[in-house]
């Protein structure tokens, strides 16, 4: 293989849909959660589809992974966390024309649900730091949008535009109007349609979403096989609302988990569990209990204890001498006639 170009460091590979065969405009929009430590969105739209364009770093693995890829010494960085590796590409019908681009990551479409955003437009003063905060209820919950009036299709984008960004002007008509009507409660008159957003809307939206994912779980995420079978489906349940924490405000989050449905009880789900795993965290206290009181009265498992038997020393015998006048009072003896 030879490789006759280079291309400059800063350069990124974007893999795009087949049907992509014109140029498309990139925008951003504000990250839908909320969450300030994260950047805005790089979006773009073909045939009234929305895409968003994620990257993906093959020199670098994912935060998951971090503490394996530590120990096993995967990824390798320069002084300055730059990545070692670089990317090749390789024309396969002339393997002379090929590129290399200083850089082991790649831009790639995925197709994008807008109404996520214009729920992070609804919880806009609904801010975070991390996304740790997300799992927390907040002390003093922020001012919602107060904003009771219905509006329609248009007039909602426009206010979208000059309040939120005015990105939001690049999304076409019908594709902003289907997105808004999920979220919104709807009333028709004189042939017109006016939305206003709902928070029951959103919850129920998000509801959907979480079934699909429950429905359709990966595979990579493992539950334990230890775990009862109603638990380890309420874990689930758990797990799949979780995978939306990243796209989705605090308070919605907040909403979601409290919410009951025929469909999927949410709230019964994460009661179980935790109801679950704090009688597990209690056996296992009042086990380590026992082990230690066993351990301070010496009676590891049950056993008995061994008394040692003390040890008879043998007595000694000093024979005994007779006992005279004198030294020599055995030798001079009388003789009886």
């Amino acid at each position: 293989m030879t490789v006759e170009k280079v291309i400059r460091k800063g350069c990124l590979l974007v893999a795009l849909p087949n049907s992509v065969d014109s140029p498309v405009e990139i925008f951003e929009l504000p990250h839908p959660s909320n969450n300030e430590s994260k950047k805005p969105i790089k979006l773009f739209v073909h045939d009234d589809k929305v895409y968003q364009l994620k990257i993906k770093k093959f020199s670098k693995g994912c935060d998951y992974n971090c503490s394996r890829d530590l120990v096993n010494d995967k990824y390798h960085y320069t002084s300055d966390s730059q990545t070692f590796k670089s990317t090749f590409l390789i024309n396969e019908e002339n393997r002379k024309d090929g590129h290399i681009l200083e850089d082991g990551s790649i831009l790639y479409a995925e197709k994008y649900d807008l109404t996520f955003n214009i729920c992070g437009y609804y919880y806009r003063n609904n801010k975070v730091t991390s996304e740790d905060l997300a799992f927390i209820t907040p002390c003093v919950p922020p001012a919602l949008d107060m904003d009771t009036n219905f509006y329609t299709s248009s007039d909602y984008q426009e206010k979208l535009t000059n309040n939120h960004s005015e990105n939001w002007e690049k999304i076409p008509p019908k594709l902003w109007e289907s997105c808004l009507g999920k979220i919104s409660h709807t009333v028709e008159e004189a042939g017109d349609k006016y939305y206003r957003i709902e928070p029951q809307m959103i919850v129920e939206w998000l509801l959907k979403k979480v079934i699909k994912i429950n429905n359709n779980f990966p595979t990579s995420l493992k539950i334990p096989k230890s775990l009862p079978e109603d638990i380890a489906s309420s874990l689930k349940c758990i797990m799949s609302c979780n995978l939306l924490v990243s796209l989705i405000p605090q308070l919605a989050y907040q909403d979601l988990i409290r919410h009951e449905s025929s469909n999927l009880n949410i709230k019964q789900c994460f009661d179980s569990y935790d109801k679950y795993k704090n009688e597990t965290l209690q056996t296992e206290r009042e086990r380590e209990l026992l082990i230690k009181a066993a351990m301070s009265t010496a009676i590891p498992n049950g056993t008995k204890t061994v008394k040692k038997q003390p040890i008879q020393k043998a007595k000694v015998v000093k024979p005994k001498v007779a006992k005279g006048k004198g030294r020599i009072d055995g030798f001079f003896k009388t003789n009886k006639t």
